[in-house]
């Protein structure tokens, strides 16, 4: 839609001036983030509260439409206008952090950091320096309650030992 716009000023005998504007539309303007930094909000809302959200924008280097770096009441007005609800208290997440599938599984966040290596638990990890999401629902599955249970036990699952594993140099003096 185009506004126009006329001088309707007459000085010394000179002739007005149309000048034709394009509008923005209701709710656009030229300072409006990025829909790549959008999507990671929104992403990221999942498992993040809005001051870890922060910290990972600027960490990344991104900026607000207005060139500002990200504060949580940044974050939480983005959020309220594309309608992201907040992250959810933690027992309600369906996506969880490395960490919180540590504490779910009782093993330490060395064993889940392999288990996500090993791709026997899926994980994704949006951009660098956000946290590893793991689905609450891949907790169950069969291949984890098995290394798991080798964890607690002690033993490890031969299937995940390397094949060019190193030998001992001295055996057994039994």
């Amino acid at each position: 839609m185009a506004a126009q716009w006329k001088d309707a000023t007459k000085i010394a005998g000179k002739s007005s001036t149309e000048l034709t504007v394009r509008k923005n539309k209701t709710g656009h303007h030229n300072h409006i983030n990025s829909e790549e930094v959008t999507d990671l909000i929104r992403e990221l809302a999942l498992v993040c509260e809005d001051s870890a959200i922060v910290s990972i924008l600027n960490r990344l280097g991104y900026r607000t439409g207005n060139n500002n770096t990200w504060t949580e009441k940044r974050v939480q007005h983005v959020r309220h206008s594309k309608g992201f609800p907040a992250c959810p208290p933690p027992e309600q997440r369906l996506w969880i952090t490395m960490q919180q599938a540590a504490t779910a599984l009782s093993v330490s966040d060395a064993v889940v950091r392999r288990l996500v290596t090993q791709k026997t638990l899926p994980a994704k990890q949006i951009v660098k320096f956000a946290p590893w999401m793991i689905e609450r629902a891949h907790l169950d599955l069969p291949a984890v309650h098995r290394a798991i249970r080798h964890v607690h036990t002690g033993r490890r699952d031969s299937s995940l030992t390397p094949k060019d594993a190193q030998r001992r140099i001295f055996g057994d003096l039994r």
